[in-house]
């Protein structure tokens, strides 16, 4: 990693009021101080220690829908589903893949009744899982 070129940046930063803070600047500053001229990070983070990184999986639940439909005589069971599943790369690259409602892990609240004969079940949530550098698991979902 090279070595930034400027003054540090004090650890608080307060927006002024006389209009003089660029943002964009300002995060464009942080961003040359830790990465290459393609953008990527250019550190190695390939080593096990770097494992709590790689551990971290996304589930973006953005659609998960059923519910009966049709009259007396031609009920169905109508079911919409929208699961990606986010996972990063030996050196940190985020990538997305298609998921299942049977990928979700046990901890994911909203799908218990998927798949049953048909109860309603209408569901959007980001779940992060992850383990620490110490192998500790924690999780965190959040509905929309």
């Amino acid at each position: 990693m090279r070595a930034p070129s400027h003054e540090p940046l004090p650890a608080i930063l307060t927006r002024a009021t006389e209009g003089d803070f660029d943002g964009d600047a300002l995060l464009h500053r942080i961003a040359d101080d830790y990465t290459s001229d393609n953008g990527i990070a250019d550190i190695d983070i390939s080593d096990p220690a770097f494992d709590f990184v790689r551990s971290i999986t996304v589930y973006s639940v953005e659609r998960l829908h059923q519910r009966e439909a049709g009259g007396d005589d031609d009920e169905y069971c109508l079911r919409y589903e929208d699961v990606r599943i986010g996972r990063y790369g030996l050196q940190g690259d985020f990538y997305w893949q298609s998921g299942e409602p049977s990928d979700l892990p046990d901890a994911y609240v909203g799908d218990e009744r998927w798949g049953d004969h048909c109860p309603t079940v209408n569901n959007r949530a980001v779940f992060v899982e992850w383990s620490d550098y110490q192998g500790n698991f924690g999780y965190e979902q959040v509905n929309y």
